[in-house]
């Protein structure tokens, strides 16, 4: 790490800092760690421009709700939705809903220009028809209403650890197809470049005023990296009796954490130009 990088991370940067420790906290995957940390950074550095205590927010697609108990921690009007119960049970354990609603994106149960706020951290891109979705965003949404949302972007398959290594071999064929193969694990359907999220917005009555890019090419690398040495650890762990394994889990987090905040600290504070996800916010028309 440079020394530029060793200021920036000092412990009085506590906002830079929580973001990492925060996800730590909720995720026990490293990879899922670094995404949502350097997610949730770029997306509450436009958040912070808005009086959200003022707005009514929903949360498509909240999910289990973690990620948006970092993002809202604090007195937010705020309502999430999912399509699986499950999730949403699950989200009814975080205080930071003002309501939970079990219900699909293509048919938001909502009265016209009822919402302020639209957010949705890597959702879009796992629905099928993006389109439905973002013409009931832009119904639902008041009159300069906001859309703020993450998806990976065009690049993203390019960037994946394998695909790299794959292209630097002459092996073409067994990059594109890890591209191709990963995406379809990740139900990946729209992974699409800001000149189309343009486009579609645009179709749905609703103007991009913001796009910035999140993940940088080295960071995807480390982040497919991690996550495929963890899947085949799981492999082997499975034979570990679970109760062996828990304990051993519960008494190594701390030094997990302390390591792994170490080990990626560089790939969180490192600037993206270009990279393999958006932050995006669109407006209603």
């Amino acid at each position: 790490m440079n020394e530029g990088s060793k200021k920036q991370y000092q412990p009085e940067n506590l906002r830079e800092r929580d973001w990492m420790l925060g996800m730590f906290q909720l995720f026990d995957h490293p990879s899922t760690v670094l995404w949502r940390a350097i997610e949730a950074k770029y997306v509450s550095n436009y958040l912070s421009k808005i009086n959200l205590k003022e707005n009514l927010i929903l949360d498509l697609g909240c999910g289990d709700g973690k990620v948006s108990s970092i993002i809202f921690d604090g007195n937010f009007d705020i309502i999430g939705i999912d399509i699986s119960k499950e999730e949403i049970n699950k989200a009814k354990r975080r205080s930071n809903y003002r309501e939970l609603i079990i219900g699909d994106a293509q048919k938001l149960p909502f009265s016209d220009r009822s919402i302020n706020i639209v957010f949705s951290n890597s959702v879009l891109e796992h629905i099928r028809d993006v389109d439905m979705v973002l013409k009931e965003v832009s119904s639902v949404l008041q009159k300069n209403g906001k859309l703020v949302f993450t998806v990976p972007d065009d690049q993203f398959g390019k960037y994946l650890f394998l695909y790299v290594l794959a292209e630097r071999l002459g092996l073409k064929g067994l990059a594109s197809w890890y591209s191709k193969r990963r995406n379809q694990l990740l139900n990946h359907f729209h992974c699409y470049s800001p000149k189309v999220w343009e486009y579609k917005l645009k179709e749905a009555d609703m103007d991009m005023v913001y796009t910035k890019y999140y993940l940088s090419k080295s960071t995807i690398e480390v982040w497919d990296f991690l996550a495929l040495c963890i899947f085949f650890i799981r492999i082997f762990m499975c034979k570990v009796p679970p109760r062996i394994l828990n304990r051993l889990l519960d008494r190594t987090k701390n030094l997990r954490i302390a390591f792994f905040r170490h080990t990626l600290c560089k790939y969180y504070l490192e600037k993206c130009n270009i990279g393999g996800a958006l932050t995006v916010v669109a407006t209603t028309q």
